[in-house]
């Protein structure tokens, strides 16, 4: 059996090596304050991750899925798995998380090719 891990790792320092620093923001839902009996909302998670900006093919393009203005971008695993309309920030502009694909053989999430839309 191969050994997924080992990919995971190897994607991870590609990533990391050619890469930058990017910030996935989360709505982390609303909360229950048990002194005033009500609940709040506005509240957020951030994670730091590294990613890698690719291009989308003229093929993918073709679509009606795809903006001009989208991004491509590969992010490193083990972080936390990026979901749709979470932001994430990235050479200091905000994006929109507008799908995501897990590259994923047997489980061992490698990396996550992202589209993000400002």
């Amino acid at each position: 059996m191969f050994d997924y891990d080992s990919l995971k790792k190897t994607a991870t320092q590609l990533i990391t090596k050619f890469g930058t620093s990017a910030t996935i923001t989360r709505d982390s839902g609303r909360r229950f304050n048990p002194a005033t009996g009500h609940y709040f909302t506005g509240l957020t998670e951030s994670f730091s991750v590294k990613a890698v900006r690719t291009q989308f093919n003229a093929f993918e393009k073709a679509g009606d899925n795809i903006k001009d203005d989208d991004i491509r971008l590969l992010v490193q695993s083990g972080v936390t798995a990026p979901i749709i309309n979470d932001t994430l920030t990235f050479d200091s502009v905000t994006y929109r998380v507008m799908s995501v694909a897990t590259e994923s053989p047997s489980g061992t999430d490698v990396f996550y090719d992202i589209q993000c839309r400002s």
